[in-house]
């Protein structure tokens, strides 16, 4: 807030009394240590990062204005792009119920694990047993084949859809053993965020697992990991 020429900031000792007592009751049976600090957000949590070691960043996103359904917030976006380990985000909780008016469930019962079918697809799927094994969660496997109707107009007569799956069906197979997964496979051709998104909807998946970091012309989840997040109910951990 500014007036006649003065900024006002909060003062740090007002931040960390509220930090303290932010759901104080929820963490009292976790080591939890709090810390403030000032300047830019993304470049200040990716520093923390980088400096103390961090396994995971967990956060929320969402988008402001009139183009809200088309944006994640600047902060996610630019932590998911700095980061180096994995991050977990949810763009919907603002939407989700309240507590009393829902039976929370804290286990992650499925996992749903969206690949390209490269070879970061299978360390993204290798990331995914260990994570479903830990959890003892289901896991499904999903991919979008790249497809247009131009395609099918320029051979009448093949099925070039069924071609194109059954031919991903066969390289996920590969893939999960390479990375000694066994998923259930679910494969469409419809755009990315909405098949994935339909896919955790349909297989109950609480969490959906994508991997991201790489920018080559084959590594399609990349190009579209903001809308997967913003499309998905559930949270997304991106790797």
């Amino acid at each position: 807030m500014a007036m006649e020429g003065v900024v006002w900031e909060p003062q740090p000792e007002v931040a960390i009394e509220r930090l303290r007592a932010f759901l104080e009751y929820e963490f009292r049976d976790i080591p939890v240590q709090r810390i403030v600090r000032r300047g830019d957000p993304a470049a200040e949590i990716v520093r923390y990062v980088r400096n103390e070691g961090a396994d995971l960043i967990m956060m929320p996103t969402h988008g402001w204005g009139p183009f809200r359904r088309f944006l994640i917030g600047s902060v996610a976006a630019k932590v998911l792009h700095d980061a180096s380990c994995p991050v977990w985000t949810a763009a919907h909780l603002a939407d989700s119920r309240p507590d009393s008016e829902r039976t929370l469930d804290p286990e992650i019962r499925n996992v749903l694990c969206a690949v390209d079918l490269d070879d970061r697809g299978v360390h993204t799927l290798r990331y995914a047993g260990n994570f479903v094994k830990s959890t003892n969660a289901r896991l499904t496997v999903a991919h979008v084949v790249p497809y247009s109707e131009s395609v099918t107009a320029a051979y009448a007569g093949c099925d070039i859809r069924m071609d194109l799956m059954n031919a991903a069906r066969e390289r996920i197979a590969v893939m999960q053993q390479e990375a000694e997964t066994n998923g259930v496979p679910c494969i469409g051709t419809d755009n990315i965020a909405n098949f994935i998104s339909h896919a955790a909807q349909q297989h109950r998946a609480s969490l959906v697992l994508i991997g991201r970091g790489g920018h080559g012309p084959f590594e399609r989840l990349r190009t579209h990991d903001y809308a997967i997040i913003r499309e998905c109910e559930c949270p997304v951990l991106s790797l």
